[in-house]
Formats: structure tokens, sequence, C-alpha cells
């Protein structure tokens, strides 16, 4: 054989590769970008701890000390569920979401059931949230009323519609690393709720001086419940995993983040019911002491666990309606490539000949493409058709660099 012959072969193309080959290559794309172990952990300790903090009490009450246990094995099912879930995304590198593994799992019509009461979940989640908002805003502002061109609009709907706004610019951070940092908010949040709760029991004069009881069997289903609420994450479980760098470690990330979020549980549950006892109600903050600065800290810092949480619940059904419509296909504004925008503007001056006025013409045409996507083919299409020549200018493909 001829050694100089190897020379002039063709490259392996991914189309051509073996699904060893195929699978390692896709993992080492992926390596190249997605969010860090960290930011990942943040987003996984957002979706676990937030709201349900503030029945974690209650809960107990109702269970007594023995819910503590039951808390516990609540954390580790959900766990071990969303290990499970990992190993079902590892089967193929392809599965990116809850209704992949349907389809894997039960063909076409399962992953149809499936989506729609996945995304109808995760919609009435985001409304939940916004309802949240506008109720507590309006028990805070009692007096304040919205008028708008003479149309006047209930307190509490005016706070919704407010929220919703103030939510809205969230919702357009697709990129899960960015809002690693809106996720940090949220657990700094809770963290606040929980010292301002351990100042009322130390400052206030409440102290931590009730006995409760052992155990309650009435109440167990109740409090597994309310457990259970607390680790509901798993709608987002999959998108998370898909945004990591590295999906091999998102068992650790499971098992680092319900450990730290059992923790808070753990420790929220317990103040509150040495405070109260069973005079605890559903949330730890109405029975806080009307005036005091610790307690003003924690309900206004729950306000903020909805804000924080509602881009990471929206960001699966965003992405499926993207997915479902061809006209979305084209790059989100923070994957913009502004790097080649100065670049391209800099290379109109030195422009002397024909093939000079070519290149700079395709490298505008890698940038378009790689914003506008098939807006700007269909637009190329149309202009070639008007300058009358012969076919449609094929649009080039773009090289990232």
């Amino acid at each position: 054989m001829d050694p100089t012959s190897s020379v002039h072969q063709h490259p392996k193309t991914v189309s051509s590769l073996e699904p060893d080959e195929e699978a390692q290559q896709h993992q080492e794309i992926h390596y190249a970008k997605g969010t860090t172990f960290s930011k990942t952990c943040f987003n996984m300790l957002n979706a676990l701890s937030g709201i349900g903090i503030l029945s974690i009490s209650y809960a107990l009450s109702e269970a007594g000390w023995a819910g503590l246990a039951l808390l516990f094995l609540v954390a580790i099912v959900c766990c071990y569920t969303g290990i499970l879930l990992q190993r079902c995304m590892d089967t193929d590198t392809n599965i990116q979401t809850y209704p992949d593994i349907a389809d894997r799992a039960f063909g076409y019509y399962g992953q149809v059931i499936l989506s729609v009461f996945f995304y109808l979940e995760l919609y009435l989640v985001a409304i939940e949230f916004l309802i949240l908002e506008g109720d507590n805003l309006a028990k805070l502002f009692p007096s304040l009323s919205f008028e708008v061109a003479g149309w006047t609009i209930e307190r509490t709907q005016g706070f919704i519609i407010l929220s919703a706004l103030i939510i809205l610019p969230t919702a357009f951070l697709r990129s899960l690393d960015l809002l690693a940092y809106v996720s940090a908010s949220g657990i700094l949040a809770s963290l606040v709720v929980i010292a301002s709760v351990t100042s009322s029991g130390l400052v206030d004069g409440v102290g931590f001086h009730s006995k409760g009881r052992a155990l309650n069997p009435s109440g167990i289903p109740s409090a597994i419940s309310l457990f259970a609420f607390c680790y509901c994450g798993h709608a987002v479980f999959p998108t998370i995993c898909s945004s990591m760098k590295d999906r091999t470690k998102f068992s650790k990330v499971l098992i680092l983040s319900f450990t730290i979020s059992t923790l808070i549980y753990g420790s929220m549950g317990i103040l509150g019911y040495l405070m109260y006892g069973e005079e605890v109600k559903s949330q730890v903050t109405l029975n806080l002491p009307n005036g005091k600065l610790s307690s003003k800290i924690a309900i206004y810092t729950t306000l903020i666990n909805p804000f924080t949480k509602y881009a990471l619940v929206v960001t699966p059904i965003a992405s499926a309606i993207e997915d479902a419509l061809p006209s979305t296909k084209s790059s989100s504004f923070f994957d913009f490539p502004m790097h080649m925008l100065p670049q391209a503007v800099w290379d109109l001056k030195d422009l002397q000949t024909g093939a000079d006025v070519y290149m700079w013409d395709f490298r505008l045409d890698q940038l378009l493409w790689h914003c506008l996507g098939p807006t700007w083919a269909s637009a190329k299409m149309t202009w070639a058709k008007l300058e009358g020549l012969a076919g449609p200018v094929a649009s080039p493909k773009f090289i990232k660099s």
C-alpha cells in the first residue's frame, strides 16, 4: 500500500464515526461548554430548597420528632430517583429532557402523554409563583391600589402583574450558567430566613422552650406530603444535568445538594418546632412577633425565592417551544458572536481586489447565519431571485472560532 495515499484520504465525518467514537466526540464537544460543578450545585440547591422551608416546622409538628426520620427517608428516596434519571440519560447522549426519556421508554404516544402533564405541571408552578407573590405583597401593602389609564386594578391582581413584569427579564436567561447567580441569591435568601427566625428566638424573647411530642401517627400522611413537596424539583433535573460540562458528575451534585438542603430543612424544622411547638402555623413566618426587625427581614426575604426559581421552572417550557418552531432555532442573544463584528468592520479598510470583497462578504455571511439562521438563508435566496440569478444562493456553514 502506498504510504502517501493516506494523505489524500478524507477525514472521517461525525456521521461516519462508529457509535462509541461518536459518543466520545459528542462528550468532548459537550465538555467545551456548559456549567461547572459549583454552578450546577447552585442551580440544584435552588430547585430543592425554597418555599418549602416555611412549612417544614408545621410538618414536623404534625408527625412529632419522629418526623425528622421521615424527612431523611424522603430525601434519600428522592435523591435515588434523581440518580435513576441520570442513568436513563446516560444510556443515550441525545437524551436531554423528560420527554426524551419517555420516548425511549414508552415510544411516541408515551412521550406525548408525559409531555402534556410535564409541561402543564411546570406551567402551573410558574403561575403559582406569581399568585404567591401577589398574595404576599397584597398583605404587606393593604392600602395600595392600582389605576392605569382610568382602569382600576384590584390590589392582588395588580401585584401579580407587577411581579410578572419584574420576573420576566430572568426568563430570558436561557443559559443555566448565568442562572446560577440568580440561584445563589435564592440560596442566600433561604439562609437569611433561617438566621432571622433564629434571631427572633434568641433576641425577641420567643425562646426555645417547647418540648413537642415524640410521635403523632395521625399526622404522618400530612408530614410525608409536605416533606415530598420540599424535594419536588425533579421536573428540572434533566435540564440541569444536560447543562453540565461533565454529566458524569451529576450524581455527586445530587448527593451534595440533597445533603445541604436536608440540613437546611432539618435546621429550620427544629428551630420552628422548638420555638412554637404544636402552635406553629402552616408558615412559620406567621408566628413571628409583629413589628420586630427580624420578623420583617424574614417576611420580605421570602418574597425573593419565587423570583429566583421562576426562570429555572420556565426554561424547559421555553426550550420545548423554541425547538418546535423552526424559526427560533437560531442562537439566542447571549450566544451572539460579538468578537466577529469588530473584525468584520475593521476589514472594510483593507478591501482592494474582488477576492477581498468576496471573502469579506463570506465572513459577513458567517456572522449573519449564526445570528439569524433560516431567516438569513431565506433573505439570501429572495435577493438572488431578484437579481435574476439561476438559483438560490447557498448560505455558508458557520464555523465556530
